[in-house]
């Protein structure tokens, strides 16, 4: 049974799936460093945790969503003198790590806590609009890696925010699988923009020419997302950089590991040379021009 939720970073997607939680009855504590987030989740019932400490000290399970690696082995077991969460939660408490990572990172973080006595498991999301939208329509996919019965456990607060639920395997599998829906994103993003690049280059009005495109052979999830992700971008907390950030850090990730296992991924390394320092301002130019007013 689980008998209180403790979620760790609130942002696109921690904020949605913290008041999903809440709306299916969960007793929940939250903690992040941005006070706004905060505020809102306490007026929906939330308790806002004073610390990591006082989070894990007070929670059953604990879901983590943070954007970086560093930063999940931080949350886990602290850094520069300060205690993590394995400082304060009770042997049996579970953790699952829906933080897009590297699969070494959440394999050592999810052994790390097995060998202290916790749970845990590799549990990414996403969606088929992105996984903001799916956490704000409780249509979440959640992509597992690790034991079954853990799994099993936390089920039904995983369904809270959606019902497709994939046991993939040991853990790493979950992140891996993860690591490659975004690669393949990332990928269908880079072809849209050039087209975008070419029409827009020739005089055409670019909210125009992705209407076209919708119902052409060029359709495809970049074409029909493509002004969610602006919006997205917009809202992102580190903004239109720090979520370009996020998804360089993820092909690096999917790239390293591509390597290890002799799976050559050449689109996707062409993409992640092309996503560097430029892309957050191209972003920025592109999303200004789709706001313009269409005669």
């Amino acid at each position: 049974m689980i008998e209180a939720v403790g979620v760790v970073g609130l942002g696109n997607l921690g904020e949605p799936m913290a008041e999903n939680a809440l709306a299916a009855g969960f007793r929940i504590a939250v903690f992040d460093t941005r006070r706004e987030p905060l505020d809102r989740l306490a007026r929906r019932g939330a308790r806002i945790a004073s610390s990591l400490h006082d989070l894990g000290s007070s929670s059953s399970v604990v879901q983590i969503l943070v954007g970086h690696d560093a930063q999940l082995e931080s949350v886990v077991f602290g850094s520069q003198g300060s205690g993590g969460l394995v400082a304060s939660m009770a042997p049996g408490t579970t953790v699952l790590v829906h933080s897009t990572v590297h699969p070494d990172t959440v394999t050592r973080v999810v052994r790390g806590l097995e060998e202290r006595g916790f749970s845990a498991l590799d549990a990414p999301v996403s969606g088929e609009h992105g996984a903001e939208a799916a956490a704000r329509a409780r249509e979440m996919t959640f992509l597992i890696g690790g034991r079954a019965s853990v799994l099993d456990a936390v089920r039904p607060l995983l369904e809270a925010s959606g019902s497709r639920i994939h046991h993939l395997g040991e853990v790493g599998a979950g992140t891996l699988t993860k690591l490659a829906a975004n690669a393949m994103t990332l990928v269908l993003m880079e072809s849209t923009r050039e087209a975008l690049r070419l029409v827009r280059s020739a005089g055409i009005d670019v909210a125009t020419a992705l209407e076209v495109f919708r119902h052409t052979s060029g359709r495809s999830w970049a074409v029909e997302n493509w002004q969610r992700m602006h919006e997205l971008a917009a809202r992102h907390p580190g903004g239109r950089q720090g979520l370009s950030d996020l998804g360089f850090k993820d092909l690096g990730h999917a790239l390293d590991v591509a390597r290890r296992l002799e799976a050559p991924l050449p689109l996707a390394a062409l993409v992640s040379q092309l996503m560097e320092p430029r892309f957050g301002e191209e972003n920025e130019a592109e999303s200004a021009e789709l706001r313009k007013p269409r005669p």
